[in-house]
C-alpha cells in the first residue's frame, strides 16, 4: 500500500512541475529565420491583372510573361528578365494589348529560345520573344483555351479548344510557330486542355474534360499520351479516365 501511494506522489509531483513550467515567453530567432526558402525579391511593382508564366533557360537566365497594365503607359503584356536568379529585374519587351489575357505560357527550345503563347478574348497568338515575331494561331476568334509545348526535336505541338462546339483539335509547327500543319482530331467532345511532356521531350500528356457535361467542372478527366515518331508527328499511345467523380474538378 505504502508503495501505491509512494507511485501516486511522485506521478502528481510530475504533472504538479510540469505544468509550472508551462509558460508565455517572447519568441527567441534562430539565425536561419528565412528557412529554405531564402529571401523574396520583388518582381513587378505592381498587381498583374491577368495571369504570368515563367522559364529558365539552361544559362540561369529568368523570364517571366506578366499580364501587367500599370508599369508602362502602353503594354498589356511584359517580358521580364532577370539574370542574377532573380534578385533584380528588366522589362525586356511587350505586347500593347492593353487588356486581361485568358491564358499566357512561355516555353523554351533545346538551344534556349524563348516562346510565348498568350489567348486575348478568343485569339491564340505564338510569340518569338528573341526575334519579337508575333504570329496568331489558326482561325480568329475561334477557340475557347489552348494548351502548347516544345519537344525535344524542338517541334511545337498546341491543342486547340473550339468555341464553336466541344472539338479538341491539335496541330504541330516545324519552324517556331510560322505556319501550323498536320492537323488531329483528338475529341469531339472535350474542353480545357491542359498539356506538359516528359522529362526527356519525346512525350506529351494532354489531360482535358471529356464527355463534356451541361456542367463543365464536373465532367470526367480524361488523359492521353503521345510519342514524338518524326519531327511534327505524334502516335497516341491511348486514353484513359483518371478523375471520374461528378464532383467539380476546378
Amino acid at each position: 500500500m505504502r508503495y501505491i501511494y509512494t507511485v501516486l506522489l511522485l506521478c502528481f509531483l510530475s504533472i504538479l512541475t510540469f505544468s509550472q513550467n508551462l509558460r508565455v515567453e517572447k519568441p527567441v530567432f534562430t539565425s536561419e529565420i528565412q528557412g529554405d526558402w531564402g529571401s523574396d525579391n520583388v518582381v513587378l511593382d505592381y498587381k498583374p491583372i491577368g495571369p504570368m508564366s515563367g522559364i529558365q533557360t539552361s544559362n540561369g537566365d529568368i523570364y517571366i510573361a506578366i499580364n501587367d497594365t500599370l508599369s508602362t503607359a502602353n503594354l498589356g503584356l511584359v517580358i521580364r528578365k532577370s539574370t542574377d536568379a532573380g534578385l533584380s529585374w528588366t522589362t525586356l519587351s511587350g505586347v500593347n494589348n492593353r487588356t486581361k489575357y485568358e491564358k499566357i505560357k512561355l516555353l523554351k527550345s533545346s538551344v534556349d529560345s524563348v516562346y510565348c503563347f498568350f489567348q486575348v478574348g478568343f485569339d491564340v497568338y505564338s510569340w518569338n520573344v528573341n526575334s519579337s515575331t508575333l504570329n496568331p494561331v489558326m482561325v480568329a476568334g475561334a477557340y475557347r483555351s489552348f494548351d502548347v509545348e516544345i519537344s525535344s526535336t524542338n517541334s511545337m505541338y498546341v491543342v486547340l479548344d473550339s468555341l464553336a462546339s466541344n472539338n479538341l483539335i491539335r496541330y504541330s509547327s516545324i519552324d517556331n510557330g510560322m505556319s501550323w500543319g498536320t492537323r488531329g482530331s483528338i475529341s469531339s467532345a472535350a474542353a480545357l486542355p491542359s498539356m506538359t511532356k516528359s522529362s526527356s521531350g519525346d512525350t506529351l500528356l494532354l489531360n482535358y474534360l471529356g464527355p463534356v457535361l451541361a456542367d463543365t467542372n464536373t465532367s470526367v478527366i480524361r488523359i492521353v499520351r503521345y510519342r514524338e515518331t518524326a519531327p511534327g508527328t505524334l502516335a497516341s499511345a491511348g486514353f484513359q479516365d483518371i478523375a471520374t467523380s461528378s464532383l467539380p474538378k476546378i
